[in-house]
């Protein structure tokens, strides 16, 4: 029973060859679409996790936060001052601080 199905296929492919060539793109086209996908997927998410891990795991940022005033809460958070900076920088497990000042024109 199997040799004579394969017999039929066979002569069926020798028949059809537009029909067989097209099924057998599809299934090539179909096949490098998934892979390329994945493959672009894990690149992307490898370039992701590469500049997370640039940042290093122990670093640590740190933003000022919203001020209460007469029982109102600040829209605009209070922010730091330089002798913050350098009071944050003379903790005994702080490396290095490096203040950065937003100006207005980075908010959005």
């Amino acid at each position: 029973m199997f040799p004579a199905l394969l017999h039929e296929a066979w002569i069926s492919i020798g028949t059809h060859r537009l029909r067989t060539f097209l099924a057998m793109l599809g299934i090539v086209i179909g096949v490098g679409s998934v892979v390329l996908l994945l493959a672009i997927g894990a690149g992307s998410r490898r370039v992701v996790e590469d500049a997370i891990n640039m940042l290093g795991s122990n670093m640590l940022i740190i933003t000022p936060g919203s001020s209460n005033n007469g029982g109102l809460r600040s829209t605009m958070p209070t922010p730091f001052t330089l002798p913050d900076a350098e009071a944050i920088a003379l903790l005994p497990t702080v490396v290095a601080a490096a203040p950065v000042q937003i100006t207005g024109s980075n908010l959005h």
